[in-house]
């Protein structure tokens, strides 16, 4: 398990009413650990934010496609072989 840091946040209050009814309907067993599922979420999205701007920078990146492209012409003269 993590290692736990005690912080406060203040929230918005239909946020933490809306977090309560999440509660009860069982989504986590406290407010604590929705936010830490919450925030897993976020960074989770953030990253893949940052890993689809990479990839978008390489479908413009010419050298990189014929970089990549090599290896794919090269096999299939091999295969016609």
């Amino acid at each position: 398990m993590d290692r736990l840091v005690r912080t406060t946040l203040s929230v918005p209050t239909e946020l933490l009413e809306a977090t309560d009814r999440a509660l009860q309907q069982g989504h986590a067993r406290s407010r604590n650990e929705f936010v830490a599922i919450a925030l897993r979420h976020e960074l989770a999205a953030q990253k893949r934010v940052e890993i689809d701007s990479a990839f978008s920078a390489m479908a413009g990146d010419n050298e990189y496609h014929i970089f990549n492209l090599k290896p794919t012409v090269n096999f299939g003269v091999i295969l016609a072989h």
